[in-house]
């Protein structure tokens, strides 16, 4: 069974609106296509754990994916790179170089980059 991925659409058929899941598209399919307004209702209903925005309020945000052979859901698009890194470190989707993607720290980095400069952009 495929991953799927949950996407925001756009008024293009098979395109999205975000930029954020454009980062971490792949050929993923299906891709379920779920509207900003419902992607808290899907949280909900699926039982996903939101991230948390900087003042630690709940984030119902995509890309997310679900990965049907641990039955795990992935939510924000580094948490998605990380996943896949580690759940999959021998896929062929990382060539040249093969193994894994991210060097052990580098993830945290990121992480803590993007804590810092997210609050400074405008939400939508």
């Amino acid at each position: 069974m495929s991953i799927i991925f949950y996407n925001i659409p756009s008024i293009s058929q098979g395109y999205s609106i975000s930029p954020n899941t454009w980062r971490t598209l792949l050929p993923y399919t299906p891709a379920e296509w779920v509207e900003t307004s419902d992607i808290k209702a899907l949280y909900e209903k699926l039982g996903v754990i939101p991230s948390k925005k900087p003042d630690r309020s709940p984030h119902y945000t995509h890309p997310m994916i679900y990965d049907p052979s641990t039955d795990k859901y992935s939510p924000d698009s580094l948490a998605i790179a990380v996943y896949l890194d580690a759940q999959y470190p021998e896929s062929d989707l990382k060539s040249p170089a093969r193994g894994r993607i991210f060097p052990s720290a580098l993830a945290s980095v990121i992480k803590s980059f993007s804590a810092a400069t997210m609050p400074h952009f405008q939400q939508v």
